[in-house]
């Protein structure tokens, strides 16, 4: 038979023979062999894989050996190339779902906890070869063992940071099922503080500043603005006033040694009473926890009507804030007291029944519009208010006060006074 007619009689044959549709390696295809004058030869189906998988690992421009399996697609071109997996819906978008169990195909087990489900990342060219694995991805990964009623999962927005190879990749984001969004650089674990869930937004930082910036340009009294809206009611059954009480908070937590605790310090921004269209009041409140004590307890409040309420403690200037400055030379002698509030000690120059002196005290805290509160002390143990009285009279020409002493004693006395003063910011429109 000449070499021509091979092809038209092979070709027939195989129209004819039974349709194999599961093919193993020994099996043979005919072939027309083109470098020796088309005679009939024949390939098995193993050789047939090895050249076409030869074919596709000399088509994939450095892809082989970077961490994939080479049964993968390669889509490859020179301006955006583009995966279409040819998926069409009408009525319901197309998902791309991404299979995982333990064990074989066979015999299937249970996905774990902390395993990754399906992964999309990028690799970028570094100018002498295709990063080793992803350098920005993300992650659809379990967070329990999975069974027909648990099957908790977690989001991962993995990504490497500016001056760092693919190694210092970290989790940049995560998001859990409980609503969470956990910021952690790092830290995969569902919550750093497990008590938590489900309250939103959780940054972590190991050894640096967890932060929340807002930058913006806007022109406004407030150019970034924090808002907490606390309402009644719900989405489903439509939202209803704000009630007395209800309010935002910022809190300061911690740890105490043996594990995370909740707010020990909080200002509270409160409504006053029940919302209106008309009338809707708020006071701010601040809590603090004593030494000694685990329990946060309220101090200051700045009510509806601006009233600032001290409900414990005192209200007044904190150590650090005041001075004692002590009279030379004579009771008139002036001095010099740069604080919100101190001690003055006169000299103890005598001091005539009936009679009283002033002198100036500098103070650059005090104002024209302003008030300072002097008060006498005890101060060698026999000074009393039937001995001395004494009053503050502002300076309308220079930052200061004056100090008016008078003995009301009945006879001379000759004693260091010592006065305790207090400025109070004024104004005078």
């Amino acid at each position: 038979m000449p070499a021509s007619a091979i092809p038209e009689v092979v070709a027939g044959q195989t129209h004819g023979a039974a349709l194999k549709s599961t093919p193993v390696d020994g099996d043979e295809i005919p072939w027309i062999d083109s470098a020796a004058s088309w005679v009939l030869g024949k390939l098995n189906f193993a050789a047939l894989k090895s050249a076409v998988l030869a074919w596709a690992v000399s088509q994939d421009n450095n892809w082989a050996g970077k961490n994939v399996f080479q049964q993968n697609t390669y889509v490859e071109g020179e301006t955006g190339p583009e995966l279409d997996l040819g998926i069409r819906a009408y009525g319901r978008a197309p998902v791309l779902h991404g299979y995982l169990a333990n064990g074989t195909k066979a015999s299937p087990s249970a996905t774990t906890a902390n395993q990754l489900v399906l992964g999309i990342g990028g690799r970028s060219w570094t100018g002498t070869k295709w990063s080793e694995h992803s350098t920005a991805a993300i992650h659809f990964a379990t967070r329990e063992n999975h069974s027909d009623t648990a099957q908790g999962t977690n989001v991962l927005i993995l990504a490497t940071p500016i001056g760092a190879a693919y190694e210092a990749r970290v989790v940049a984001a995560e998001f859990n099922g409980d609503g969470d969004i956990i910021n952690s650089r790092g830290i995969t674990q569902r919550k750093v503080n497990s008590g938590e869930r489900s309250r939103g937004i959780e940054i972590y930082r190991e050894g640096n500043t967890a932060e929340f910036s807002m930058v913006s340009t806007a022109a406004v009294p407030y150019a970034s603005l924090f808002r907490g809206y606390s309402v009644g009611g719900s989405a489903a059954g439509g939202y209803s006033a704000t009630v007395s009480g209800q309010g935002t908070g910022y809190a300061l937590c911690g740890h105490d040694g043996s594990g995370f605790v909740g707010a020990k310090a909080l200002v509270g921004l409160h409504a006053g009473a029940n919302w209106t269209t008309t009338s809707t009041p708020t006071r701010i409140e601040f809590q603090t926890t004593v030494t000694g004590s685990t329990v946060r307890v309220l101090r200051f409040v700045i009510d509806e009507a601006g009233n600032a309420v001290a409900t414990t403690g005192l209200v007044g200037y904190t150590a650090g804030s005041g001075d004692v400055v002590t009279q030379a030379t004579s009771k008139t002698t002036s001095v010099t007291i740069n604080r919100q509030n101190g001690s003055i000690v006169m000299n103890n120059a005598a001091l005539a029944a009936g009679a009283q002196v002033l002198f100036n005290v500098a103070n650059s805290f005090v104002g024209v519009a302003d008030h300072v509160l002097l008060t006498l002390t005890n101060s060698n143990g026999t000074i009393d208010t039937s001995q001395y009285q004494c009053w503050a009279v502002i300076d309308m020409t220079s930052a200061g006060f004056y100090v008016v002493l008078r003995n009301i004693s009945g006879g001379s006395l000759s004693q260091a006074v010592r006065l305790n003063f207090v400025v109070f910011k004024g104004s005078a429109s």
